[in-house]
């Protein structure tokens, strides 16, 4: 009998301590910073409501681009997001492209690409062309 309340005890004292988190997700508290977020990234790189797709050589070659994504990294992006996994964080190469991806899957975005063949400094290459499209759920 006595075994039996020492148990009874025992799950009770270990379902209270139980913590339950009462605070809401960056994703909750932040929904219209990180709207505005976006927007600034969009018109970084030349994406609006006409244009959804960028070059990965625009995006490689460009370093003020670069230079702007570094310090949205360091100030906003680490703010709203929930980013300590992300391996722009978490490695040493600070790939711009990595960074991006991670924004915009984390906000509800579909990224595609395509292969196309572009004309730069007089040169024919294949490059990569990268969809941003919004999934509505």
């Amino acid at each position: 009998m006595q075994v039996m309340q020492i148990e009874n005890n025992i799950k009770n004292e270990s379902s209270d301590n139980i913590i339950k988190r009462n605070r809401p997700s960056k994703e909750q508290r932040y929904q219209k910073e990180r709207e505005e977020l976006i927007q600034k990234i969009n018109s970084i790189i030349g994406i609006d409501d006409i244009r959804n797709s960028v070059y990965l050589y625009d995006l490689e070659n460009n370093e003020i681009l670069k230079e702007k994504m570094r310090e949205l990294s360091e100030t906003e992006i680490k703010k709203y997001y929930k980013c300590g996994t992300w391996s722009y964080y978490t490695r040493n190469k600070k790939d711009v492209l990595v960074l991006l991806r991670n924004i915009y899957k984390d906000d509800g975005y579909e990224i595609t690409m395509k292969q196309k063949t572009i004309e730069r400094n007089n040169k024919k290459m294949r490059n990569t062309l990268y969809y941003f499209n919004k999934i509505n759920i």
